[in-house]
């Protein structure tokens, strides 16, 4: 009995669902929700890419620094790399 209740709830659901999507208002909140959607997905992909991008730099300032450590001789203080960025202020 249960299951022909959830069949017929969802046969309804859908119906109304078809037919708000199909309706002028139905129409305009779908695009409003695809845009808002898509902006969305601009903003996280341009903090994902700025992200990389300063990971990548502490790797390499890190390399950096391990090889100028490994290549120093012993017995001398190890200098430092210069700071990139910008300055602290």
């Amino acid at each position: 009995m249960n299951r022909i209740v959830f069949f017929l709830a969802g046969a309804v659901a859908g119906a109304a669902g078809m037919a708000f999507a199909t309706s002028p208002t139905g129409k305009k909140v779908i695009s409003d929700v695809i845009q808002g959607g898509s902006g969305l997905k601009e903003n996280v992909a341009t903090r994902m890419e700025t992200l990389k991008e300063d990971i990548e730099d502490y790797v390499a300032e890190a390399r950096f620094k391990r090889t100028r450590k490994d290549d120093a001789p012993a017995g001398e203080p190890e200098a430092e790399a210069p700071e990139t960025g910008a300055d602290p202020a």
